[in-house]
């Protein structure tokens, strides 16, 4: 079992990138493709703090490795964003989730307390969200829903590898948001895409 799971949180990870690469490949070729900004700003900041919370939680590489995937995309695609003269205005919502982000370091921090800080991740990963979530309703060529596809298989796959690897439920939050939340956006840009 530990090389099965192994093998598909590897995967996971070489799918979450496979995902980065079309979404930055879209980027190149489709002009009216615009990603929200605040969404990225906040994943390319919060990444690095994702894989503290979560690996602190899981301390094991093979459920590691796709949150490390993410943090580095997250962070790449943030400077591609900002290298194509993106507005960076953030709202008051998209504050309150970068406060969040840094009330969950300092949470874990003082207490040591990986369970409480990754039910609050959880909370913290909703809020990020939602810029791109009303973004992507709004303007219907926003978003890529292939890029948007990948990213929820590779979260599947993760979270198969943790089922493999089973130690209690809370590992599970990042992977099943994260899962339903990027399915979400592929199925609300192939929704709007198809109805205009």
């Amino acid at each position: 079992m530990y090389y099965l799971a192994a093998a598909l949180g590897v995967l996971a990870g070489i799918f979450h990138l496979a995902g980065y690469a079309r979404y930055h490949w879209v980027m190149s070729r489709k002009e009216d493709h615009d990603p929200n900004a605040a969404s990225w700003f906040m994943w390319g900041v919060g990444g690095g703090v994702e894989l503290f919370i979560y690996g602190a939680l899981v301390n094991d590489w093979v459920k590691e490795f796709l949150p490390l995937m993410c943090a580095i995309g997250a962070f790449l695609t943030l400077l591609r964003v900002g290298s194509r003269g993106a507005s960076f205005r953030l709202s008051r919502e998209d504050y309150y989730a970068i406060s969040l982000d840094g009330s969950l370091v300092a949470y874990y921090t003082i207490t040591g307390e990986t369970i409480i800080s990754n039910v609050l991740l959880g909370f913290d990963i909703l809020v990020s969200f939602w810029p791109m979530v009303r973004d992507t309703w709004k303007k219907s060529n926003s978003e890529d829903p292939v890029a948007w596809t990948i990213w929820a298989a590779s979260y599947g796959l993760l979270g198969v590898a943790i089922l493999l690897r089973w130690e209690t439920w809370v590992e599970l939050i990042y992977p099943v948001l994260y899962l339903i939340l990027h399915a979400a956006i592929a199925a609300i840009a192939r929704y709007r895409v198809a109805k205009d």
